[in-house]
């Protein structure tokens, strides 16, 4: 992937919440992508997005990716909240093999890393919305503990995805991506919602957070979302 800065960027104020676990298993860490799913899809927002200001909304997707010691691969959750890869993939078991795990929204992001046969892990959320679904999914879950808000600053990056459009796109909830570089990568964007663009990007949100002595430093960075790219972004 390729780093960008969004062009006009400018730092923006919100609160930032961060809850962590440690040594704990991984099917602790399944429960808590199915709760966080779950509660995206729940509650007052449900219907926000539904009905907001007279027009409706697409939900959020939720969606992330695994590294396993051969590759990397998105997944979505399906609606029993159970990982799924593209089914071009044929059968996966990256889930199982993986040894970080990713999962995102526009409004979260959960994070799992392992270490030996124990895992570590830690859920992003900032603004309102994020921050009502993450305690909700935290209240679920025994043990993940989370600090008070935070009051930082964020940048929106984002990364280049490798690759282009590939032709004949068979699964509507995917798009295959192709180069010469790393092969076929099936990233969980519907071509629909692509429009003109070739590439797709991930977004993201930098923070920063200011010192006793009053400089800002880096805090860390949330995965939000995939969308399409063109030229001119």
């Amino acid at each position: 992937m390729t780093k960008r800065r969004h062009k006009g960027n400018a730092p923006k104020a919100c609160k930032l919440r961060i809850w962590t676990l440690t040594d704990t298993s991984q099917k602790t860490l399944l429960d808590l992508a199915q709760q966080a799913h779950k509660a995206t899809r729940g509650g007052w927002w449900r219907h926000w997005f539904s009905w907001g200001k007279g027009h409706r909304r697409a939900m959020p997707q939720v969606c992330g990716f695994t590294y396993t010691p051969n590759r990397c691969r998105f997944f979505i959750l399906d609606a029993a909240g159970h990982p799924q890869y593209a089914p071009a993939e044929g059968e996966v078991t990256d889930w199982r093999e993986a040894y970080e795990v990713r999962l995102f929204s526009p409004y979260f992001e959960l994070r799992g890393l392992k270490e030996g046969d124990r895992w570590r892990l830690a859920l992003w959320a900032d603004g309102r919305a994020g921050r009502r679904i993450a305690a909700r999914v935290a209240n679920k879950v025994k043990g993940l503990e989370g600090g008070e808000a935070r009051d930082v600053r964020y940048l929106q990056n984002e990364y280049l995805l490798w690759g282009e459009l590939a032709p004949g796109q068979p699964q509507a909830d995917w798009t295959k991506l192709t180069s010469a570089r790393i092969g076929p990568l099936h990233v969980p964007v519907p071509q629909s919602r692509l429009g003109q663009a070739r590439r797709v990007k991930l977004e993201t949100r930098e923070y920063f957070a200011q010192g006793e002595d009053g400089n800002w430093t880096f805090a860390g960075e949330r995965l939000t979302q995939l969308t399409g790219a063109t030229g001119a972004d």
